[in-house]
């Protein structure tokens, strides 16, 4: 498990000071689709992981309370705060053991990082245990994936899947708010 992840470190730190200009207009109308459905408030606070270069992270601290960027890679972390001109939080950790208590953010953002993971399940049980009101996660359009999603969004009484032809991910949205219920 362990070399899996190592492997993907080195892929996303290999091009480390170009993924923003090489992705950003992909992942930018990822974060605005999300956004979009997503009732943020400057009182609301949020995690991104797999937060990367911190591209989402420093864009949506501007319209929150508390933004917090999660990534395994201690290189992107410090790229993502060399580029921050605003204030957000960086952590290095492992999303299958977030150091984080449950229900401690408003909503929790995973975009382009559930296709690497292999127990998707457990990431998902994780993701929306951290949250109060939702999850966002994005997941690459193929087959494969459809299956999984259809099968993990079972489990949740109210969500949304976003599926457009400009995007090259389906997005999810859970609603948490009511997991109680």
């Amino acid at each position: 498990m362990w070399n899996h992840k190592r492997r993907l470190i080195d892929q996303y730190e290999s091009f480390l000071k170009s993924y923003d200009e090489l992705h950003f207009e992909e992942q930018r109308n990822k974060y605005l689709a999300a956004l979009i459905e997503v009732p943020l408030t400057s009182e609301d606070s949020i995690v991104d992981f797999g937060c990367g270069t911190g591209m989402f992270t420093r864009h949506v601290s501007k319209h929150v309370g508390k933004a917090v960027g999660v990534d395994l890679s201690r290189k992107q972390l410090l790229w993502a705060k060399h580029r921050s001109s605003v204030v957000c939080s960086y952590v290095q950790a492992d999303l299958e053991r977030p150091p984080f208590k449950d229900n401690v953010f408003d909503y929790v953002f995973s975009f382009t990082v559930l296709h690497h993971v292999k127990e998707l399940s457990l990431i998902i049980r994780i993701l929306t245990s951290l949250a109060k009101k939702g999850v966002v996660v994005t997941f690459l359009k193929s087959l494969e994936a459809a299956k999984n999603l259809k099968s993990l969004m079972e489990g949740f009484k109210d969500f949304k899947i976003i599926d457009s032809e400009l995007l090259k991910d389906v997005i999810i949205l859970v609603d948490v708010a009511k997991k109680g219920e």
